[in-house]
């Protein structure tokens, strides 16, 4: 949604006669993410506890663990509340059936490039280096990665913007990455 408002912004901008297009400036900054250091945990224990929220875990694993007799009762209600939290409440729209399929459709297309391309692959190294990301990851803000600044080791990220050369000096694309 920020991204499309900032397009229309952008759009707007260039009807308005406000982006020269005949110069490109490019920079890029290190920003502090809004957690601490203190909030890295290892990245293992963070995915299988994350596998574990979403049910995506090792089914295999789980079965092996049969609860106790006295878990049982237990364990069945939390089952069924675990199911509840999993499906989402779909709210009341305006939207016919069909324009209902057809808005997910579209939204799942859209979003198909961060699932499959955007995400990190962990298991790309060079030359016997392996980045700390892979390794640990924070629990307050796992989008953020462990990087140098002028006062020392801290969580945050690197923004990447390309900035029209005219008079107004318009952002015209953001990146931002670990």
């Amino acid at each position: 949604m920020f991204r499309r408002f900032f397009e229309a912004i952008v759009e707007q901008c260039q009807q308005a006669g406000l982006i020269w297009g005949k110069e490109l400036y490019f920079d890029g900054t290190k920003v502090a993410a809004n957690a601490g250091m203190e909030s890295l945990t290892p990245r293992f224990f963070s995915d299988a506890h994350q596998s574990d929220l979403l049910g995506t875990g090792n089914e295999e694993a789980a079965e092996s663990m049969e609860p106790s007799s006295s878990q049982e009762g237990q364990s069945a209600r939390d089952s069924e509340e675990q199911q509840k939290r999993q499906a989402p409440v779909e709210l009341p729209t305006a939207l016919s059936h069909e324009e209902h399929a057809a808005l997910c459709q579209h939204n799942a297309q859209r979003h198909a490039w961060i699932e499959e391309v955007g995400a990190q692959d962990r298991r790309v190294t060079s030359h016997n280096y392996q980045r700390l990301a892979d390794y640990q990851v924070s629990t307050t803000d796992p989008d953020a990665t462990v990087m140098q600044t002028k006062g020392g080791v801290d969580l945050g990220y690197h923004t990447h913007m390309v900035v029209d050369g005219g008079k107004a000096r318009i952002i015209l694309q953001v990146l931002v990455t670990p």
